[in-house]
């Protein structure tokens, strides 16, 4: 793959794991809230632990691809390196 394009993929990555990142961290400030007031209610309601559940899978699922974003974007570095300055 040319350094140019290796270039482009890797802003493409950065702007994907970014976004990935920020949903993840806005779900857990919303996890954190939710579970808070949950503490503070005895009374825990079906819909809210359904709630919870799903939010938690989504942060999960946004987690897990900002991971993979950042593991690619690793790759990509090294050979964008390796062009660079080894070949």
């Amino acid at each position: 793959m040319p350094a140019k394009a290796i270039e482009i993929r890797l802003k493409e990555l950065e702007s994907s794991a970014q976004q990935a990142r920020m949903e993840a961290m806005r779900i857990g400030a919303l996890l954190l809230a939710r579970n808070g007031a949950r503490l503070v209610n005895a009374g825990v309601e079906t819909e809210q632990t359904g709630e919870l559940a799903r939010l938690k899978a989504h942060f999960e699922m946004l987690t897990l691809r900002a991971n993979d974003a950042q593991a690619a974007l690793d790759k990509l570095q090294v050979e964008l390196h390796d062009i660079k300055y080894y070949r």
